[in-house]
């Protein structure tokens, strides 16, 4: 019996050959690198977006009513990260550099360091804080003799995290004569 051979023919009557499969075997390769480089990269960045932030934003107000002998400072900080606040110290100082008004609450609420019992206090609203939301704090009776409307005061203020990471604040507020 005749063994007949199975041989293609192209369209110019050339034979045709298949792939070596050394060749298949490099082309396997690549492709199956190329799609872990892909999944790497993704779960790269999604874990990445996992990872955990402390930022906060805030805003300060120093207000002194016309005709009144006292200041009103407000603190509103909000939480512009991936991490609760559970603590904020708020200080405010005179030009000379001594504490005037203080804003204290959650777990940072008992570490007031330069707290005096002639210094008005005042607590933070809704601690914890969540991410992106807001905590506010004010404090009246600041004696108009250590604010001056239209100068410039420095504040301190002391955030206390969930995780634990405590970070301090500084700036200056203009005092406001509405």
């Amino acid at each position: 019996m005749a063994h007949a051979t199975l041989v293609s023919k192209g369209t110019h009557g050339h034979t045709r050959k298949a792939i070596s499969p050394i060749i298949a075997t490099i082309i396997l390769i690549v492709i199956t690198v190329a799609i872990g480089g892909l999944l790497y990269a993704y779960a790269s960045g999604m874990f990445g977006s996992m990872s955990t932030s402390e930022d906060v934003n805030i805003q300060t107000t120093l207000t002194i009513p016309p005709g009144s002998s006292y200041a009103t400072w407000t603190v509103s900080v909000k939480d512009t990260g991936t991490v609760a606040i559970t603590g904020i110290q708020a200080t405010l100082y005179s030009s000379s550099g001594s504490a005037i008004a203080q804003i204290s609450g959650g777990s940072a609420s008992s570490s007031s360091s330069s707290s005096s019992s002639s210094v008005p206090t005042g607590s933070f609203q809704a601690l914890p804080v969540s991410p992106g939301q807001t905590a506010s704090g004010s404090v009246m009776g600041i004696s108009s003799s250590n604010v001056i409307a239209g100068s410039s005061y420095t504040y301190q203020i002391i955030i206390t995290f969930a995780n634990g990471v405590q970070k301090t604040y500084t700036g200056a507020v203009t005092a406001e004569s509405y």
